[in-house]
């Protein structure tokens, strides 16, 4: 049986919508948390939050708690873990921010095109593998999707209708975003840059705003109580040596006085480009376990590399930003080994506090083995065919988007391109950090192809009409 336009589109959205919330149910009943040391950070902070007393582990050994992390998970995993198996409703809360940043894609794709079709590519978007694998990671990337959608969302609905609320609630999720994942906290300065900027004469409307920036303000003390410095972390300089450094293996001059002072504390046989962690058995016990010495030393040698070679930093960050799209696997290669004895690529199935790791509600034989398969096939998928779209696709209608007439495509681009270049700016070339950018490049796509077949159908009739 052959199927019009019209009758396709209901067809296969009603499908997608019938596997994605079949897939959720699945995830909800069959999955489960795992970690790695990353989570374990997060988890760290959190039961610091629950108790005054950081957990902490070799070779992290501080004198203080480190705020490295962003808070506000970690205050999640505080307060499930004074709920018995906390693992539960935490994979049901990560859950929920994948339905969420699923369902505030679809609100948004709207903005570009009609309902069946933002259906089908919304349903798309939330079957990429790496959302659904983060759905089960301790880690942030999940709940930023999330938080980004809506923060979209938000954002196109004041372009769209010129009402003030929507503007003034995306200052307030751009700045939980932003106490989410540090990086992201770009998106709330831009709202709120824009809500002064239009200067609303209603009182009220300046309450999300308020609660906002009161909020960041809370957290700026709080650090500074916990770790005696300002700002958002105590971590200021490490960013230069990950980037240019670790990344861009450019060594600084030996005579530079941050080399110096550097190696003063870590001994010649080892490789300055290597990961800080690698320097922390060397400088802790020196500075009395301070992390923010260690920031100052191996970061403030990264900062001086920068000033030597600024234009390789620059190249540098320009290849992680573009690596970072075809980077390969966004999580760790050890995710398809669950239920197998591997000590080359241990497992941390493990109990923190109240979270028991690789413990799904309902437990098979068929449960790792189900999941590992579906891991290998992620990890072909990133292999094969998420390059042919982030790479060849994505890109194209990225610019298509950016030069586009209409502000209201070119915002499209704006937006993707404010959180993105922070990120490679301070950050290496891994593609989980692409992770919570994937609606936001599926509406730039759907956004970028229509507007281009316009373009050709435009292009065509005034070649027909020339004849």
């Amino acid at each position: 049986m052959k199927y019009n336009k019209n009758q396709l589109y209901p067809v296969l959205s009603q499908s997608l919508l019938v596997i994605t919330a079949g897939l959720i149910g699945f995830l909800f009943l069959f999955g489960f948390l795992y970690e790695n040391i990353d989570g374990y950070q997060y988890w760290a902070f959190g039961e610091y939050l629950r108790t005054g007393v950081y957990p902490f582990v070799w070779p992290m050994m501080y004198a203080k708690p480190t705020t490295v992390s962003p808070p506000l998970y970690s205050a999640i995993l505080a307060f499930v873990g004074h709920i018995q198996r906390g693992d539960i409703p935490l994979h049901l809360l990560q859950l929920f921010f994948y339905c969420g940043a699923g369902f505030y894609l679809f609100k948004t794709l709207l903005f570009f095109i009609k309902k069946e079709p933002a259906i089908i590519a919304a349903c798309l978007t939330s079957l990429i593998p790496g959302s659904i694998i983060y759905t089960g990671y301790l880690m942030t990337e999940n709940g930023v999707q999330f938080f980004l959608t809506l923060y979209i969302f938000l954002f196109f609905s004041w372009l769209k209708t010129k009402h003030i609320l929507p503007l003034s609630l995306s200052v307030f999720v751009g700045i939980i975003m932003g106490l989410w994942k540090y990086s992201f906290l770009i998106y709330g300065f831009l709202s709120l840059g824009m809500f002064l900027l239009f200067h609303p004469k209603k009182i009220a409307a300046y309450l999300f705003p308020f609660i906002g920036v009161l909020i960041l303000m809370l957290w700026i003390i709080y650090n500074h109580t916990i770790t005696n410095v300002w700002g958002l972390l105590d971590t200021k300089y490490m960013y230069a040596h990950m980037v240019l450094i670790w990344e861009g293996k450019v060594v600084p001059n030996p005579d530079n006085p941050a080399t110096k002072r550097f190696r003063s504390y870590v001994p010649d046989s080892v490789p300055i480009h290597d990961g800080y962690w690698t320097f922390l058995p060397y400088i802790l016990p020196k500075v009395n376990g301070d992390w923010t010495k260690v920031d100052e030393i191996v970061g403030g040698m990264g900062m001086g590399a920068i000033k030597e070679y600024p234009f390789e930093y620059v190249k540098t960050v320009i290849k992680i930003f573009f690596e970072t799209h075809n980077h390969g696997i966004p999580y760790w290669s050890n995710l398809s080994r669950f239920g197998n004895d591997d000590p080359q690529y241990p497992l941390y199935c493990q109990t923190l506090g109240t979270l028991q790791f690789c413990a799904p509600i309902i437990k098979t034989p068929w449960t790792y083995p189900i999941w590992n398969a579906f891991v290998r096939l992620s990890d072909w998928f990133y292999v094969w065919i998420f390059p042919f779209w982030s790479m060849g696709i994505f890109f194209p209608m990225l610019i298509v988007c950016l030069i586009h007439k209409n502000a209201f495509f070119r915002w499209l681009g704006i937006l993707f391109l404010i959180g993105r270049i922070p990120i490679s700016m301070s950050n290496v070339a891994e593609s989980r950090y692409l992770v919570p950018f994937y609606p936001l490049m599926a509406i730039i796509t759907v956004a970028g192809i229509k507007q281009s077949i316009l373009w050709l159908k435009r292009k065509t009739e005034n070649i027909k009409r020339s004849f």
